[in-house]
């Protein structure tokens, strides 16, 4: 069976009231602006159904990748990497780590413009010299190392979009897992979600968990 959410990452968190529509932007302005920030976890849960894993090693990489910059943004694949400072799940991730059988492993947000699926572009995992631009090609393989590899992409149609794609190989010391002779098996989650603007939405999954919240910039 699939295990019920992490326990309370949201708690406390500010609800949604703003459904994941275009503000209007200025005359001239251009594309409008998000914050994304996104909490990936590992959870340990001894009933995992092997369906969840698998031996394809192949990396999920976007059509278009964008990469994190602290600095000036000169074109539409810089993203301004935002600090710690503007964190709001920083409760969620405290709440988690506090939690038996989780762990953060990954906790970044941006800022980017809000594009349609076939122009928007997506943030690539792990996040490694994230002032450089991503080289990832789509013959890559993931690593072996328990990290979660992959994308996350957020596009703007009429509503706020967010394509998840995300592989990690499995723990070997994982209560589940017994992996064959000479494999590691590969955890898989891919999801594809409609958002809402100002809420916070979770992506379960029996071995990793994702939080993201998704703000438009007034």
């Amino acid at each position: 069976s699939v295990p019920g959410p992490a326990p309370d990452p949201t708690a406390g968190e500010a609800p949604a009231t703003v459904l994941g529509t275009a503000p209007e932007p200025e005359a001239g302005v251009g594309a409008p602006l998000y914050d994304v920030e996104v909490l990936i976890f590992s959870q340990r849960h001894a009933d995992l159904d092997p369906e969840y894993w698998s031996d394809d090693r192949t990396l999920p990489v976007p059509e278009r990748s964008a990469y994190l910059t602290q600095g000036q943004i000169s074109d539409r694949l810089a993203f301004l990497e935002l600090p710690p400072t503007r964190f709001r799940l920083a409760g969620a991730a405290r709440r988690l780590e506090q939690a038996a059988g989780y762990q953060v492993l990954a906790h970044v947000a941006w800022r980017q413009p809000g594009l349609p699926g076939a122009e928007s572009a997506g943030v690539a995992f792990p996040l490694g010299d994230r002032l450089s631009r991503s080289d990832t090609t789509g013959a890559a393989t993931i690593t072996g190392f328990p990290i979660p590899q992959g994308y996350v992409q957020v596009s703007l149609e009429r509503f706020l979009h967010a394509a998840i794609r995300l592989r990690m190989p499995a723990d070997p010391t994982h209560p589940a897992v017994i992996p064959e002779a000479g494999n590691q098996p590969v955890f898989s989650l891919d999801d594809t979600r409609r958002l809402r603007s100002g809420e916070l939405h979770y992506i379960d999954h029996p071995a990793l968990g994702v939080l993201i919240r998704v703000d438009a910039v007034r």
